[in-house]
């Protein structure tokens, strides 16, 4: 015990040091920390939790708070062992051990992956009763994530999830990054650039550590051991799963869905195909397991009929559109499954009521949303949103304006996104407005622009961002200008 205890000092007193030291890219999540409750920032590994707890300590210190009131810990910490079997008491004789005149003051816990720690829940409510404190807390753990926070900890913790970057953030990563601050006020200019990091973001993706690697087998290998680590530690040990190798396939296929519809049916006769034997229920919970652990989420149809929800096949979507393509080759090249699941990524950072839908003419509609804790009922009118990557092809164009256009007449809405590669517009029907806009443009346009509740707000915003200009397209259809760009977003 007390080699734990001299341990854990070095442990808080190193951290210590480091707060403010280190240079990190700032994070958008907003996270409004209450009196009495724990934060728990929950997330896929490697997206940066234990960053943004660190950003928040340094803010702390920024603000006046004296840097011995902060105690950070890792418990994934070889040298902190030991406390995933014994009582966790040996932190708070530690600490107070090094700084006794705390204890009438404020500390600020940080605490990260705290799956490994005994008894974490009894510990945090404790000294949540017992000290003036602020406590947050990160894991990797699915079981951290979904299970323990409902039910053993319930009611004394708030939980904000945190997600790979977003088109937004990574701009952020760029020197030039103050040009893109507002899109009403973009130029031509600088749409055209917004547009080439679009692309990149297209290719690398959004996880924060994938993004210094230079090589791109690199960065395949890494995203690559990322699923891998998800499957294997966080779903077939941590559920002692059987069929280890029928579950990393199962990821791969459902990985290979991305943005595609599937049934768990379907998913085991193509098991059966290639013989692996996983019975449906077990398929299902397989899948659950991946989507507590934030590497997939399924979207159901939108329909009052909980039946119709459960039987009707399901989207399936990625937490970084780069990992599905490293792990699924079939999806290189398909651009509209690249930027379907992107769009997705965006409004699952502001809500989890995301349904895709089906008119009565048959016609699908990818997204039908829902604002955060909205019920799903007779009078729900939800956002629709189409992606389309093309829409040059009239047949296409057509097609997507059908679905929205009978969508908004059945589901009482004036207005609909059609959001496309890089392509603007306004298209008027008799059912309402569709606003034609390139992903990159839509992903930084803030919400309540984009929806209001009369026409002008938008005539405004679509006359001061401009398009692209036609000089521009013109030397897209040059020789040599894919294979350029190709290279310069490497």
């Amino acid at each position: 015990m007390a080699y734990l205890v001299e341990s854990l000092r070095n442990i808080i007193l190193e951290n210590q040091e480091l707060i403010g030291k280190r240079s990190y890219y700032p994070r958008m999540m907003k996270v409004e920390r209450i009196s009495g409750k724990a934060t728990i920032i929950t997330g896929i590994r490697r997206c940066g939790k234990t960053v943004y707890e660190n950003l928040y300590a340094g803010k702390l210190i920024e603000n006046g708070v004296d840097r011995r009131n902060i105690c950070i810990i890792d418990f994934s910490d070889d040298r902190l062992t030991e406390m995933r079997t014994t009582e966790p008491d040996s932190i708070i004789e530690a600490y107070y051990g090094l700084f006794p005149e705390k204890s009438s003051e404020k500390v600020y816990y940080f605490f990260d992956e705290i799956q490994y720690l005994n008894n974490w829940e009894l510990f945090i409510n404790r000294l949540q009763n017992t000290r003036n404190c602020e406590i947050n807390i990160t894991g990797s753990s699915a079981k951290l994530l979904v299970r323990e926070i409902a039910t053993e900890f319930g009611g004394r913790g708030l939980s904000w999830e945190l997600f790979p970057f977003s088109f937004r953030e990574f701009l952020e990563t760029k020197e030039d990054k103050d040009t893109f601050n507002d899109v009403r006020t973009m130029t031509a200019d600088t749409g055209r650039l917004c547009y080439k990091y679009f692309k990149e973001y297209e290719h690398k993706g959004g996880f924060p550590e994938s993004l210094a690697i230079i090589e791109d087998d690199t960065r395949i290998r890494y995203l690559q051991n990322l699923a891998e680590t998800v499957i294997f530690r966080d779903v077939i040990r941590r559920y002692n799963i059987t069929n280890p190798d029928g579950g990393y396939r199962l990821m791969q296929l459902l990985l290979g869905e991305m943005s595609g519809l599937m049934t768990f049916t379907k998913q085991k006769k193509r098991l059966d195909g290639e013989q692996y034997r996983l019975s449906v229920e077990m398929i299902k919970d397989i899948t659950g397991y991946l989507e507590e652990a934030y590497l997939i989420f399924t979207v159901e149809i939108f329909s009052l009929n909980v039946a119709a929800r459960k039987t009707n096949p399901k989207k399936v979507y990625c937490v970084d559109h780069s990992v599905a393509l490293v792990m699924s080759g079939s999806l290189t090249l398909d651009k509209g499954k690249i930027l379907e699941n992107i769009v997705f990524m965006h409004l699952r950072r502001s809500t989890d009521r995301i349904f895709y839908a089906k008119t009565s003419g048959g016609y699908e509609i990818d997204f039908a949303v829902l604002s955060r804790g909205q019920r799903l009922s007779e009078n729900s009118v939800p956002e629709l949103i189409q992606v389309s990557a093309d829409i040059d092809n009239a047949d296409t164009l057509n097609r997507e304006v059908r679905a929205l256009s009978e969508g908004m007449a059945e589901y009482g809405t004036k207005k609909s996104i059609l959001i496309t590669e890089n392509t603007e517009d306004r298209i008027e029907t008799e059912a309402g407005v569709i606003n034609v806009l390139p992903a990159w443009k839509y992903l930084l346009i803030e919400d309540n622009l984009l929806f209001d509740s009369t026409d002008a707000p938008w005539a405004t915003l679509k006359a001061s961002i401009g398009t692209i200009p036609d000089d521009f397209m013109k030397d897209r259809e040059q020789p040599g200008w894919d294979e350029v760009n190709e290279r310069e977003d490497m």
